[in-house]
């Protein structure tokens, strides 16, 4: 029987299960027929919930999103910028998904949207991170591009660069 698909719980595994699928089979593996399986939901009720599957994308990018700046801001605030370089395995996660649906925003403008509205967000804390330091929004975004040819860097598979470093040259450029 399927299961309904009612709560902000149920975005976040969703949200979840499409950063897995994306780490694990880039972007053209998470069809809506296969989140929707992954998670025993009816693709019919998953349709019912989010209409189409440009929203159901648009959503689950911003979750994807939200869910990475979420989890490094306590740390950014307690550690400094160098905290929004992950280096746990949810976390690598999460970022290689988030890349995917960076690179997927490039294509689409509903998930651009999505992108450019979690950016604004990660900017805030890169100038609450930074203190006095980078006051200047082109500067923050110069950091913020660095931090995504980082998070690149850090997370690939073949031969990532070490965390520590990364870390070091985003904490130097701030």
């Amino acid at each position: 029987m399927p299961r309904l698909l009612d709560t902000n719980t149920r975005t976040d595994e969703l949200a979840h299960t499409l950063a897995r699928l994306i780490d694990e089979g880039g972007l053209e593996a998470p069809s809506s027929r296969r989140i929707a399986a992954e998670i025993k939901l009816s693709i019919a009720s998953l349709y019912h919930h989010y209409e189409s599957r440009e929203r159901l994308l648009r959503v689950l990018s911003y979750r994807i999103g939200l869910a990475l700046v979420d989890a490094c801001q306590s740390e950014v605030r307690a550690t400094g910028v160098g905290a929004m370089l992950r280096d746990d395995e949810d976390g690598i996660m999460l970022t290689r998904a988030w890349l995917g649906v960076v690179e997927l925003g490039r294509r689409d403008e509903h998930v651009g949207n999505s992108v450019a509205a979690v950016a604004e967000r990660e900017q805030s804390m890169l100038y609450g991170a930074a203190g006095d330091r980078c006051r200047d929004p082109e500067q923050v975004e110069l950091v913020q591009a660095l931090l995504h040819g980082l998070r690149a860097a850090t997370t690939r598979y073949c031969d990532p660069l070490d965390v520590g470093l990364a870390r070091r040259i985003l904490v130097d450029a701030v």
